[in-house]
């Protein structure tokens, strides 16, 4: 059995020839023999083939092929951003959604020496560690965040960094030491991203958004 050689005129290099002329490409020796031999046969097909009025391929045509020849490649944005939804009412708060790994509640908010205002307190079990976050109304389309992270082996609260980010740019950054709480006072509302670090580096990234 004879093997076949391989072409060394792409069918890319025979449709620019056809298109553009023989000047369009610089061809090797050995090419310009193929080309003479057999590729002349393919330009003149491709030239008759210009002239005719092919119809359009219809719209459930392109998807199959497009579907077949272009598949899309799976992304990581298929999976469930970490996002918390609440909704800020008159004279209360309603949670509309969260993320995953999230549970309503926080015991770490559960008792606070001052006069309460509508809120709605959520916590994220992340390893050894807990993060509890608390979104309280002020009316006048302002709110309050508190963020708090304790930590299971030692019992209590550790210190944090914290970063609030509205379209990718820092509004506030607060270190909280030890036994204290991260406080952003006076938020207007919409959608910003809350960024959680420690010392061995990022915690938790979430976004909130605020209605």
């Amino acid at each position: 059995m004879i093997k076949k050689t391989k072409s060394v005129l792409t069918p890319e290099m025979i449709g620019k020839l056809a298109e553009k002329g023989i000047n369009a490409l610089r061809l090797s020796r050995k090419q310009k023999q193929e080309l003479l031999t057999s590729g002349l046969e393919e330009i003149y097909a491709l030239h008759d083939l210009q002239k005719q009025n092919i119809p359009l391929l219809e719209n459930a045509e392109v998807e199959v092929l497009m579907e077949r020849y272009f598949k899309p490649a799976l992304k990581h944005a298929e999976t469930h951003r970490d996002a918390i939804w609440v909704k800020l009412l008159e004279k209360t708060v309603k949670i509309f959604d969260f993320g995953p790994g999230w549970a309503q509640g926080s015991p770490a908010f559960a008792l606070r020496g001052e006069a309460k205002r509508p809120s709605v307190t959520m916590h994220k079990e992340i390893g050894r560690l807990t993060l509890h976050l608390e979104l309280i109304n002020r009316a006048d389309r302002l709110a309050d965040i508190r963020l708090c992270l304790t930590d299971d082996s030692k019992r209590d609260k550790t210190s944090f960094e914290a970063e609030l980010l509205k379209s990718e740019r820092c509004v506030e950054s607060i270190t909280a030491k030890a036994g204290e709480y991260f406080v952003l006072s006076r938020i207007e509302l919409g959608e910003y991203t809350i960024r959680v670090r420690d010392n061995h580096g990022e915690i938790a990234s979430f976004q909130i958004r605020m209605d």
